[in-house]
């Protein structure tokens, strides 16, 4: 005897939901009446026979019922629409639902589907915002046995209307000089009544501004109010003018608030919209907090919402942002390349070598890393741009803070830093800082009084160096070298590992305190130096110590050409017995 088997998968009843309108708002005029909405329930039986088969709809957010039907899909009709209804005929008319919004459609052994139309609420003061309407049912039946189904549609939703107020943003002209915005705001009526209709654009100078000075102040409208419902603050901005393509027919009204007789937020007021037509109003505002002008984002935006009113009745919101250029800085690493120029009188450094990957910059031979500083890429101007600091930005510092056990050393000129002109050009993207690299342009400069500098420590001891700029008001690009200390760099020779350290760079000003940092990794291999100690001669005092130093596969050397893997040149120095001495550079260049 055989026996043979098979698995058989028995569908379930499926019941779905969709909806559709054929309300357009896309035409130069708008019909906010006799808007409806088709509401379809299609319930598949799957073969079986679902007895008392009913389906249950609550109508909400004011949509009333007009009619409905139950069809029922007829595959083997030549008809383009397969769906008939059924007979004899079931059908609904409202605007009175069933009793507890239940269609009751008997038993079904096919697939067939509940049409409702629902009308949506006519508009009778202008409909000047699109309003999404959902809807979801469930079914229930009684199957084989009398056993209970039940199932739930999802909640789909269908868009009515049209927003009439719209907005953009952009930076035209001398905009980005001038750290303004140009919003244009038009309001499309589409032949609907415009009177009493204005809009409002609120800029605020300090978002640390109460409400209550605000609405408090001499010329704000009466029942006008902020927050939900109401006038949305655009903060950090002063408005600073109306431009010339603002259609004529429009008055735009500035009523500037004003605290203790001092300007503190302006409230646009914008009348005169036409019915038909355009009604564009075009404002340009000014940037003045300083977390946006110096805030060092790549993904820096500055936000402006515009308010539609009817009377002192909010009806809609439109908004915009504009990318903003606030880049002030970013730090790098020099190639190791440019520490062996450093230390070669025939060579010269170039400041445009630059990495961010942390295994470049360590020059092992050396024992040194150049460290390339990114200063003010937007090239603010930071003692003349106007801000809602009480005394704007004052004196700008800088500050690099150099991995602990590290110290900063001199270039081989005797100078403590290098700084260029950057020309303003910023390179983003791959292999670039997230707020971009600066090109040095021309040679070392010597910025006489605009610029001091000075070593110290910070509370954890490591070391820092201070840039205190006077008049920051360009792009520069500041070079600084440094390494780590004997006692770290034994440190760092002890095992077999790699040891990655932070370097961070800061800017503040004297009334900017927050301020802004960013951090560069370096990286050191202890695979690629080894130290070893001979004591041979150490009852005449002497201790000599010899640090391997093996680049890796194909490295070449500056001197000596290409050494295979393998090959490792060693540079020994003598220090006394107390170790109190200084060690001699090696004369070979290790690398470059």
């Amino acid at each position: 005897m055989a026996f043979d088997d098979a698995t058989v998968t028995i569908a379930k009843p499926s019941v779905t939901k969709s909806g559709a309108t054929k309300d357009d708002p896309t035409g130069a005029t708008y019909d906010p009446t006799n808007r409806t909405i088709t509401w379809t329930i299609e319930v598949d039986s799957q073969g079986r026979t679902l007895q008392n088969l009913t389906i249950t709809d609550q109508l909400k957010d004011g949509l009333t019922l007009a009619s409905a039907k139950w069809q029922k899909w007829n595959e083997a009709s030549e008809a383009e629409d397969k769906w008939e209804d059924v007979v004899p005929a079931k059908t609904w008319t409202g605007p009175a639902v069933p009793t507890n919004d239940q269609y009751v459609i008997g038993n079904v052994n096919y697939k067939g589907r509940l049409v409702i139309v629902t009308k949506v609420p006519d508009g009778t003061d202008g409909e000047v915002v699109a309003k999404t309407y959902y809807n979801q049912a469930g079914a229930s039946w009684t199957g084989s046995g009398g056993t209970t189904g039940s199932a739930t549609t999802g909640n789909p939703g269908v868009g009515i209307g049209y927003d009439a107020i719209t907005k953009k943003g952009e930076q035209t002209g001398g905009d980005a000089a001038n750290h303004q915005i140009t919003w244009t705001i038009d309001v499309d009526l589409k032949g609907q009544s415009a009177a009493d209709f204005k809009v409002y654009d609120l800029f605020v100078h300090d978002k640390n501004t109460a409400d209550a000075d605000l609405t408090g102040a001499a010329g704000w409208p009466a029942g006008l109010a902020i927050g939900s419902g109401g006038v949305t603050r655009n903060n950090g901005q002063q408005f600073a003018g109306v431009d010339s393509t603002t259609d004529g027919h429009l008055t735009v009204t500035p009523i500037e608030l004003k605290k203790d007789g001092k300007v503190i937020a302006t409230l646009v007021e914008v009348t005169g919209l036409h019915s038909s037509g355009s009604n564009k109003a075009v404002l340009k505002s000014q940037v003045l907090d300083p977390d946006i002008l110096a805030g060092n984002n790549a993904g820096q935006k500055v936000y402006n919402y515009a308010e539609l009113y009817r009377g002192v009745t909010h009806r809609g919101r439109a908004d915009a942002n504009v990318n903003y250029n606030n880049k002030v800085l970013s730090k790098e690493l020099l190639g190791r390349a440019e520490v062996a120029n450093d230390h070669d009188p025939g060579a010269v450094i170039d400041p445009n070598n630059r990495t961010t990957d942390a295994a470049d910059g360590f020059h092992y031979g050396y024992k040194e890393a150049i460290f390339r500083l990114n200063v003010n890429a937007a090239g603010l101007d930071f003692a003349d741009v106007e801000t809602s600091l009480t005394d704007g930005f004052g004196d700008v510092t800088v500050i690099d803070t150099l991995p602990a056990g590290w110290e900063f050393k001199q270039f081989s000129g005797g100078r403590d830093y290098l700084i260029y002109a950057a020309d303003g050009t910023l390179k983003t993207g791959s292999g670039f800082p997230a707020t971009g690299s600066l090109t040095a342009d021309g040679g070392p400069l010597d910025l006489g009084a605009d610029l001091a500098m000075e070593f110290g420590q910070d509370e954890h001891g490591r070391q820092t160096a201070t840039f205190t700029f006077k008049n920051l008001d360009k792009p520069y690009v500041v070079l600084v070298k440094a390494g780590p200390t004997n006692a770290t760099l034994d440190g760092y020779l002890t095992g077999d590992n790699t040891r990655s350290e932070t370097n961070t760079l800061g800017l503040r000003s004297v009334n900017w305190e927050p301020g802004k940092s960013v951090e560069q990794k370096v990286t050191v291999n202890s695979k690629v130096l080894d130290k070893t100690l001979d004591l041979s001669k150490a009852e005449e005092g002497i201790l000599t110590w010899t640090v391997d130093y093996t680049p890796g596969p194909g490295h070449w050397h500056r001197r000596g050409g290409y050494h295979p893997p393998g090959h490792r040149p060693a540079h020994r120095f003598q220090r006394p017995a107390d170790l109190g001495g200084q060690h001699k550079r090696p004369k070979a260049d290790p690398e470059k």
